[in-house]
């Protein structure tokens, strides 16, 4: 095993980037008025196989309030997949990029719920927020009392509908019963398949 190190000074200093202001509420120009990079790599010599990535510190001021805060970028090799380059960026203090609606006819566990994922996302937990946006969608279909749903699937170039009770199903069965039209039905099977993609990664 063998570990390389290396750290680079002011690389970026004056760059102009754009990142959310959380005094402006908005998206501004930001200026990196320093920044550290540290980068490292490691040979494992058991799997003959180097694994890398770095971390960029970088201090930046908005151009709009002059306000000063810290932004990171981390990157490691192994988080990296085809839809995705593997780069995480931190910001202090935390932004609130997304503000939970206020939804008075929510049930108070489900409203919590959906606080929880809001906040998970203004953080970059983003695995979480993929699991916790399909139990929301089972959520509101116990609420509604939906446990099944009509599901099609194709069988000798004919469209067959069969009886799910799985989320799926949950999911059609909202549609059936109209509380949600049929794009809003493709939008939340897209969110019931990005959860079960993401709590797969985990369990792997």
């Amino acid at each position: 095993m063998c570990i390389h190190e290396n750290i680079e000074y002011d690389k970026s200093k004056g760059n102009v980037i754009r990142c959310y202001c959380a005094r402006c509420n908005t998206e501004t120009k930001h200026e990196i008025l320093t920044n550290v990079k540290f980068n490292w790599s490691e040979d494992l010599a058991n799997v003959q196989y180097t694994i890398s990535g770095f971390d960029d510190c970088q201090a930046v001021m908005c151009r709009g309030c002059d306000t000063l805060s810290f932004r990171q970028i981390s990157w490691f090799s192994e988080d990296c997949n085809p839809d995705w380059n593997g780069e995480i960026c931190y910001y202090y203090p935390k932004r609130k990029i997304r503000k939970a609606l206020e939804i008075k006819s929510m049930p108070y566990k489900l409203s919590e719920l959906y606080n929880e994922v809001v906040s998970s996302y203004n953080s970059g937990a983003l695995i979480l927020v993929a699991g916790g946006l399909r139990a929301i969608i089972e959520g509101i279909c116990s609420v509604k009392g939906i446990d099944r749903g009509k599901v099609p699937t194709e069988r000798d170039e004919t469209t067959v509908f069969t009886m799910n009770k799985k989320l799926q199903g949950k999911i059609y069965g909202l549609h059936e019963c109209g509380y949600i039209s049929a794009n809003q039905m493709d939008i939340l099977s897209e969110l019931r398949l990005l959860g079960n993609k993401s709590l797969h990664e985990i369990e792997n």
